[in-house]
């Protein structure tokens, strides 16, 4: 039996709450509070550092092997969609690659510049996520390989929880 503060109940809690946002379904990063139990708010959880320094001595977020991960996923795809439309494929890579690249910035700057950083991230994990959208109404692609939308969703929720701040 499971107490409720432990971490796999935690996780179940936020997850909807995250995933409706990595959706961008309307939702208030104060609601958030009120899904972890008080004897979760003493700290822990979130995007936890990998304890990997990068080349500017700067720890990682474990979300960033997530990230790389998205980035080849999302790459297989848009060349898919090149073969169709040149520019929506070109719009999707950009996309992607600010993720990855805003995302970095993010963990090697600090205060309000940081949070600038993940705030964009999070605005190009959306518009990869609508480029795709758009591919497959246009019927550019099959259904996307629900792996990557997982990924899709884990970053983008990550990204939600660094804007929006701690539980």
């Amino acid at each position: 039996p499971s107490s409720p503060c432990s971490r796999s109940a935690l996780r179940a809690e936020r997850c909807a709450w995250l995933r409706a946002a990595a959706r961008g379904e309307e939702v208030r990063c104060a609601n958030l509070l009120s899904l972890v139990p008080p004897c979760a708010r003493r700290g822990g959880g979130g995007a936890r550092r990998t304890g990997r320094r990068d080349d500017g001595g700067c720890e990682m977020l474990r979300i960033y092997e997530v990230v790389l991960l998205l980035v080849a996923d999302v790459a297989r795809i848009a060349d898919e969609i090149e073969k169709r439309d040149p520019a929506l494929a070109k719009q999707v890579r950009t996309a992607i690659q600010s993720v990855a690249l805003n995302m970095a910035e993010g963990m090697g700057n600090i205060g309000g510049h940081k949070r600038q950083r993940y705030q964009t991230a999070l605005g190009s994990a959306r518009e990869v996520k609508t480029g795709l959208d758009v591919a497959q109404a246009m019927r550019y692609i099959g259904p996307v390989d629900p792996v990557t939308l997982d990924r899709l969703d884990h970053v983008t929720a990550t990204l939600v929880r660094l804007v929006c701040g701690r539980a």
